[in-house]
């Protein structure tokens, strides 16, 4: 005797049967988590809170030499800009994730305004910050991260507000 099925049944087969839904979703799941991520390490309040987006072994350009290695000198650059800023506050202009397994790069623009202490001048830019992530033990992690501003040709100069 042949029982009837549900209509739920029946669609979720279909779903199963349908080759692409189920890595549609997925990349579309890990892009999200991704940009979790992005927004985490952006928004944090705190460097430990910053840092806990970070490989332990990451590899960090930032807008001043050396490149560096590991998160125990990030958290040293993280020092530096703490003594010199307070009122930190960034927005994500924009991003674009690009996912494939247990890889991702994600690149923004992202304003940053802070103020400066101790006759170091208010902070008031726009980057752009490319990330490349690995996910390990089901958690993304950024492995390397660059920042950079436009240069003027002109003058040589930073450009940290672009039109």
């Amino acid at each position: 005797m042949i029982k009837p099925i549900s209509l739920a049944a029946a669609i979720g087969v279909l779903v199963a049967a349908t080759p692409g839904v189920h890595a549609a979703t997925s990349v579309a799941a890990e892009r999200a988590a991704v940009i979790k991520v992005e927004e985490g390490i952006a928004y944090a309040t705190t460097i430990e809170a910053g840092l806990s987006f970070v490989d332990p072994n990451i590899v960090q350009d930032d807008f001043f030499p050396p490149q560096r290695h590991g998160v125990a000198e990030v958290r040293k650059d993280f020092d530096v800009y703490m003594a010199h800023y307070t009122d930190f506050k960034a927005k994500i202009l924009d991003i674009t994730v690009d996912v494939d397994g247990a890889l991702a790069v994600a690149y923004s623009h992202q304003s940053f305004i802070a103020k400066g202490k101790d006759g170091t001048p208010d902070l008031d830019a726009v980057i752009r910050q490319t990330d490349v992530l690995r996910k390990s033990h089901g958690k993304w992690l950024i492995t390397y991260e660059h920042l950079s501003v436009p240069i003027d040709l002109k003058t040589g100069l930073a450009v940290w507000k672009p039109r």
